[in-house]
């Protein structure tokens, strides 16, 4: 006999639930029944108008399963991370009931709250990441389930903030519709993903900035070799002074001067006389700005009583 009614199993049972009222007739008899009267013991025509009528056929019960996978399973440490790619593989077991997936939602952090959830409505769409999401029946043979019975769905996060050693867990939950219009799942599943160490480097470099300036102190001494005859001093310079390039006057880079250290005899102003095995001695501070080493210059002019020139 044929009865053609909604797969639909009875509550708390896996048993198929028939319309009410339904009936049925044995060979050689063409009588139905339009209610629990008519139906009558011994009768060939038989009827039951009972709520939760069932017969002895299994109505499975929509189901799949989910696993995930990470790859790479670790990414460096630290505010930049890495890109994860995640494959969501999910299979329909029953032996005759497919299931068409409508779902599937991402919980970056495994913190019970959604990041986003794929639809035909989203963007980008279930169907966009998964290679199917009609998952026909398996069959009988459990081991032998066609390749249309499993949906592989890829999407790429990206993981960061994680010190080494630290790790974290995405969880992605995939739901759907049976052919018997029953809900299927939420059904989840998690993958890990860690941190690896980043060793650390470095480098240094040095080039030139800037140049500062710096208070030099010289002295510098004119000594009268000469046993006979005293010396007039003239002139004492410097190169790196300035202006006259004179050292017994401040001025220019010449921040200070103490002349005529030599003596009484010698008062400090120029021209001055040098007798004969005597001295001249000045002391002056000069500003020096240099990259590197520098070469000061200092020169006297002195003259004899004959008013011959001498520079030392």
């Amino acid at each position: 006999m044929d009865i053609v009614t909604t797969c639909t199993a009875a509550a708390n049972s896996t048993k198929l639930l028939l319309p009410n009222c339904t009936s049925w007739r044995q060979p050689g008899s063409n009588g139905t029944c339009t209610s629990i009267q008519d139906a009558y013991p011994g009768s060939p025509s038989k009827c039951n108008c009972d709520n939760g009528f069932t017969i002895d056929v299994n109505v499975e019960a929509g189901k799949i399963e989910v696993t995930k996978t990470a790859s790479p399973t670790q990414v460096d440490e630290g505010p930049t991370g890495g890109l994860v790619t995640y494959t969501v593989t999910v299979h329909n077991p029953l032996v005759s009931t497919s299931v068409d997936l409508t779902s599937l939602t991402e919980d970056d952090d495994n913190n019970g709250t959604v990041d986003f959830t794929y639809t035909s409505a989203s963007s980008p769409t279930l169907a966009s990441i998964c290679d199917r999401t009609h998952l026909d029946a398996c069959g009988a043979n459990p081991n032998a389930c066609p390749a249309t019975s499993t949906a592989t769905c890829t999407f790429t996060r990206t993981v960061s903030g994680l010190d080494a050693g630290q790790s974290k867990t995405d969880k992605a939950c995939a739901s759907g519709t049976d052919s018997n219009n029953g809900p299927v799942g939420p059904t989840c599943a998690t993958a890990s993903v860690s941190a690896k160490d980043i060793k650390p480097t470095a480098t240094l470099t040095k080039s030139f900035d800037s140049f500062k300036c710096a208070t030099v102190t010289y002295k510098v001494q004119v000594d009268n070799t000469d046993p006979a005859e005293s010396l007039t001093l003239t002139a004492l310079t410097d190169d790196k002074a300035g202006g006259n390039l004179d050292i017994t006057t401040v001025h220019d880079n010449i921040l200070a001067t103490n002349r005529g250290l030599g003596g009484a005899e010698n008062p400090g102003t120029l021209p001055a006389t040098i007798a004969a095995g005597g001295l001249y001695a000045c002391k002056y501070d000069v500003k020096v700005c240099s990259t590197g080493q520098t070469t000061n210059t200092a020169t006297g002019t002195l003259n004899d009583n004959e008013k011959q020139p001498d520079h030392s």
